[in-house]
């Protein structure tokens, strides 16, 4: 009977994860998207290359696993990964099978210059050999290359002087990025930096990803400087070396967590909106408006910094000369969206160590009907739509590629219907918000083509549209998810289509994608208050409990007792 009974607990546990990861329909957007709209996936170079890790050198994860293998959950790390190094052929059956009409990647800076530093780009190396040969059969194919220059993997040469806390790195960056223009002349979009929110505040805040520096409201803002810097100078040397050769566009992808009042109280609505100038605007502002930090940024740490003694703001100084030169540097607006929050105000932390979060000044929390993924992230319905109208009335307007989003799972299985009703909801509220509130999106992007290393979750959370089993011998290690038909119909016929449509003559593997442990992931949703958003008409979307499986999950209680 305990057998029994251990048994049908796990068969519950699992159940409890369908049922939050199914637990919502979406209502489909009547409205198409435009003839000239790309549908594209994206990969990250150290998420999915793997193999051939002896051709090129050691960055900053490389160094951070080696040293300590239990900064990764579920103890697996990316000597492997996809094998995408060897294995992009597959990769390329994939997209031409979903007919997407571009694919973001990353290049790996430690292939295409192993010590990080040069002083010749015309250098040739395996990297610059293998991702030219990568772009040029993309674009011999019609897919548009959307190629980001960094994606998170610093060499680690690079990092020992200090990396992003270092003025010297905007010169090798620099270097380096004119390299990525030189080989990948064939990309229509360069990209680059890949999330600066994550690289600056996970990175030399909180410690939580590579290089795994604790320094927060100091070193995170420091990195904020250099790497707009960066992205400047690596923006003016395309323009001034580059342009002519083939007219492609460069911008930057900004992470933007939708930041929503936990109350229509004034302070909840003020806490909000510092929160999406804190995460987003301090690397938006710069580039896309004034050229200087958020004004609210500015002041609420020069505030914290006067109180804790100091002579200067904790967050460095832009000078006329380095706004002149960051502002305007982009060609387009590039984001990336995964993550939805209720905002409240909070209380003033007492003076005493500085942090980003007594800076912010909020407190976060997910509704309780929302759907939270494997890898925390909470999808709230209309929030899509929502951060795309702010862009559009906060930022002159921009052309906009949203250039990552995606729902994630614990358990791999290609019959992701979650995933399907995901890419339907967030494309409905893609086409209202084109049709309807007239945002200028001309492209989307799912995130990920496929499961991957993702960082220190390991292979755990599993994004991808297609399954990765490298133990194949014949034909390809990538296997299809009901996703990935969805996502080629939907690209197929240009508008959000009903999942009730996908054929249901294919039958999918219920195999995990790789042979690391599928750990569950328990996501908290805490709740401050209440809000209409997550509920409210948008784009048609509203999300409804799966009765079937929640009469199952009681039965099985009942059962149990």
């Amino acid at each position: 009977m305990k057998e029994f009974q251990a048994t049908m607990a796990k068969m519950t546990s699992s159940l409890v994860m369908m049922a939050i990861l199914m637990g919502y329909t979406a209502a489909l957007s009547n409205n198409t998207f435009p003839e000239h709209f790309t549908f594209g996936v994206g990969t990250s170079a150290y998420q999915t290359e793997g193999f051939g890790m002896e051709e090129r050198g050691e960055n900053i994860w490389d160094h951070a696993i080696l040293a300590n293998p239990k900064i990764i959950e579920d103890g697996s790390n990316a000597s492997s990964a996809d094998e995408a190094y060897i294995h992009y052929e597959d990769d390329f059956k994939a997209l031409a099978q979903m007919g997407v009409t571009h694919y973001k990647l990353s290049i790996s800076w430690s292939r295409m210059i192993p010590t990080g530093y040069t002083d010749n780009i015309d250098d040739i190396t395996y990297g610059t050999t293998h991702y030219n040969v990568l772009i040029r059969e993309m674009a011999q194919n019609n897919i548009t290359p959307v190629v980001v220059i960094y994606h998170w993997d610093l060499p680690q040469p690079i990092q020992d002087n200090g990396g992003w806390k270092n003025e010297s790195t905007i010169d090798a960056f620099v270097t380096y990025a004119r390299k990525v223009f030189r080989y990948c002349y064939k990309a229509k979009y360069f990209i680059t930096f890949d999330n600066p929110r994550a690289i600056c505040k996970n990175g030399y805040g909180d410690g939580s990803l590579a290089p795994f520096s604790s320094n927060s409201g100091i070193d995170d803002y420091e990195c904020a400087r250099i790497l707009l810097k960066a992205h400047a100078a690596a923006y003016k040397a395309f323009k001034e070396e580059f342009a002519d050769q083939n007219g492609a566009k460069v911008s930057i992808a900004l992470d933007a967590s939708w930041s929503i009042p936990a109350s229509d109280s004034e302070a909840d609505i003020d806490a909000a909106e510092r929160r999406n100038l804190f995460e987003f605007g301090l690397y938006a502002d710069p580039i896309f408006k004034t050229g200087n930090w958020p004004q609210v940024v500015i002041d609420r740490i020069d505030t914290r910094s006067k109180a804790e003694g100091r002579q200067e703001s904790r967050l460095p100084l832009l000078n006329q000369t380095e706004r002149d030169a960051i502002k305007g540097t982009f060609d387009f607006m590039a984001i990336d969206f995964f993550d939805t929050k209720l905002v409240a105000d909070d209380k003033e932390a007492e003076i005493g160590t500085p942090s980003y979060d007594s800076d912010l000044r909020v407190k976060i929390s997910n509704d309780p009907e929302w759907t939270v993924d494997a890898d925390d992230h909470a999808i709230a319905p209309g929030s899509l739509r929502n951060l795309l109208k702010y862009l559009k009335n906060n930022y002159n307007d921009p052309e906009i590629l949203i250039t990552a989003g995606g729902i994630s799972d614990d358990n791999g299985t290609c019959n992701d219907d979650h995933r399907v009703t995901f890419l339907a909801d967030q494309l409905s509220d893609v086409a209202d918000a084109i049709n309807e509130d007239k945002v200028n999106v001309f492209g989307y992007t799912y995130w990920s083509l496929l499961d991957s290393f993702e960082w220190t979750k390991g292979m755990m959370p599993h994004f991808g549209l297609y399954a990765v089993h490298l133990e194949f011998e014949t034909n390809s290690s990538r296997v299809e998810k009901k996703s990935a038909k969805y996502y080629s119909l939907a690209i197929k016929e240009g508008k959000p289509v009903d999942p009730a449509e996908l054929t249901t003559t294919t039958t999918f593997s219920t195999s995990t994608t790789t042979a690391y442990p599928t750990q569950p992931s328990g996501a908290s949703t805490e709740s401050t208050g209440s809000t209409t958003e997550g509920h409210q008409s948008g784009a048609g979307n509203s999300y409804q409990p799966v009765g079937s499986v929640i009469f199952l999950i009681s039965l099985i209680f009942y059962l149990l007792k």
